[in-house]
């Protein structure tokens, strides 16, 4: 007997979202006693809400839709044992699929246009193909994901050894209403800007998630996170970071140095550090921190200002007859090498708030 190997379908994850922002929109402030229970009943309801199928998704469709597609195919097969008797009932359940199903596509597409970004024309032209075809999940070899060896040496590549930081020199002082780093107002301000379905950390709190909960549910993880601002030390499940690599274009994807890291935070501790950002920028900028001449990663200064800058400056000592030299450093890891002890006493130097070196 000749045994022979049949191609079987990818599965592919789905998830009623629909549902798990209802019942996270039901989540009552006496339901949780703290963040990390809050994350628990929120992954139980995606665990809930979880499934696997060997379909390509829609993003518009509906529970509607799926009975409309049956209808349909159930017709389809009544026509195909007796074609005479059931043409009208087929035409008819393919009319109401196909109807119903223009009506999701186009709510769907006016939905998004939330979620568009003038400046990545990349990025909208893929939300618009998800909209028609689904997501496409790509095959790749990624040796780092089937390698607990390779997986660490890629770690120490691009992150280093950890650093062992020094004793803390500052006292910590009592909260006041004043030195609070975020109120309900502002915490749903920054959500406002977020990507509703950024990836999230370990925890697979997504941005839309967080926004879906009620005010006093939100006010409740404010209230939290102030707390832990104040304290200067987040508790150790927030500060699980998921690193996923991703390959570089033209590299050979069995070099662990063709592969950048990309670090998924938990949603609550980006939000907590966006505040935190907020208060760091506004130092810098009332105290005249930076030169006038640093552009990067400040408001209302980019590459385009630095490049402009950088030109009228080699067109203007070309007309008075003067050579200008330029030095350009590459720093290997810049981000990665920062020396966080270091850090903390330039910090300190600047007269930063004491919260702020803490966090």
């Amino acid at each position: 007997m000749e045994i022979q190997n049949t191609h079987r379908k990818k599965e592919r994850p789905i998830l009623n979202r629909k549902q798990i922002n209802e019942d996270v929109n039901h989540i009552a402030p006496k339901d949780f006693g703290s963040i990390k229970e809050l994350s628990n009943i929120i992954q139980a309801s995606i665990k809930r809400n979880s499934g696997t199928t060997t379909h390509t998704p829609k993003y518009y469709w509906s529970k509607e839709l799926t009975d409309l597609y049956k209808a349909k195919s159930e017709a389809r097969k009544q026509f195909n044992q007796h074609s005479n008797e059931n043409l009208i009932a087929m035409n008819l359940a393919n009319a109401r699929f196909l109807r119903q199903k223009k009506i999701l596509m186009k709510e769907r597409l006016s939905a998004i246009t939330k979620d568009i970004d003038p400046q990545d024309t990349k990025a909208n032209w893929q939300l618009v193909r998800r909209q028609k075809y689904g997501s496409r999940s790509e095959s790749k070899n990624n040796i780092i994901a089937t390698s607990k060896e390779i997986a660490q040496e890629f770690l120490k590549e691009n992150f280093g050894p950890p650093q062992v930081g020094m004793l803390d020199l500052m006292t910590k002082q009592s909260a006041t209403e004043e030195r609070q780093l975020l109120t309900v107002e502002s915490w749903k301000e920054i959500l406002r800007k977020k990507k509703a379905r950024s990836a999230p950390g370990t925890d697979r709190l997504t941005y839309e998630v967080l926004r879906n909960l009620s005010t006093e549910a939100q006010s409740k993880i404010v209230k939290e996170i102030n707390e832990y601002f104040l304290n200067g030390c987040l508790p150790d499940f927030l500060k699980e970071i998921r690193i996923v690599p991703i390959k570089k274009p033209g590299r050979d994807a069995r070099d662990v140095t063709s592969s950048r890291p990309i670090a998924c935070l938990p949603t609550i501790v980006k939000s907590a550090n966006s505040a935190v950002l907020q208060v760091i920028q506004k130092h810098m900028e009332e105290n005249q921190v930076l030169p006038d001449l640093s552009f990067g990663f400040r408001s209302g200064k980019s590459t385009e200002d630095c490049l402009a800058y950088a030109t009228n400056h080699i067109m203007e000592g070309r007309r008075k007859n003067r050579v200008t030299i330029g030095v350009f450093f590459d720093f290997t890891n810049a981000f990665n090498s920062v020396n966080v002890d270091k850090l903390k006493e330039i910090l300190q130097e600047e007269a930063f708030p004491e919260d702020t070196v803490w966090y």
